[in-house]
């Protein structure tokens, strides 16, 4: 049985006339907390605006990046082929 190959998502299949919904996944980082906050409420409140694309925050922390910040993360679900 040969295994399935599906196509990778772009930003040309997100933002194409013809995406009728797309979701795009972040993930946060900011120095303080009141910082992380300003950021989570610009995105909120931009993201309302909009029913073409959601935005989904993954992961928010405050502190330095570090290399195993992903480690936690779930693995992202595979676009519809």
């Amino acid at each position: 049985m040969k295994p399935t190959i599906k196509k990778a998502l772009t930003l040309s299949d997100l933002f194409a006339p013809d995406a009728e919904h797309a979701t795009i996944n972040l993930i946060l980082r900011a120095d303080t907390q009141g910082s992380l906050e300003a950021l989570k409420g610009v995105i909120a409140k931009e993201s309302a605006f909009t029913d073409e694309v959601d935005i989904q925050i993954m992961l928010d922390a405050v502190g330095a990046p570090t290399g195993n910040l992903t480690c936690s993360l779930p693995a992202p679900p595979m676009p519809p082929s």
